[in-house]
């Protein structure tokens, strides 16, 4: 997962991917926190097709792996890709210091 501009994607190189069948079948996961804090967070993670959206996230320097293994042009029209919002309903903490 990664975090641009105040928003957290996950994405992935171009091609069939399994956790992107999940949460196409069920939008409703778990983040689960472990360096700072050991916290989980509710979450729902929603398809991004807006291709500027997709672009930013792809050409951000967090994404900077991804575009080694092919072009930016593919990467944007064809990578797996979701934001995830959290949901007011986030669960357990076990450490309550936490740090992005």
């Amino acid at each position: 997962m990664m975090a641009v501009d105040d928003r957290f994607f996950i994405t992935g190189t171009p091609g069939r991917r399994d956790w992107l069948a999940n949460l196409r079948a069920n939008p409703e996961l778990v983040v689960h926190l472990k360096r700072n804090a050991v916290l989980d967070l509710a979450a729902r993670a929603t398809e991004v097709a807006d291709e500027a959206t997709r672009r930013l996230v792809i050409e951000h320097l967090a994404a900077s792996w991804y575009r080694g293994q092919t072009s930016i042009e593919d990467l944007v029209s064809n990578a797996p890709m979701v934001e995830i919002t959290f949901t007011a309903s986030s669960g357990r903490v076990e450490s309550a210091s936490m740090q992005w």
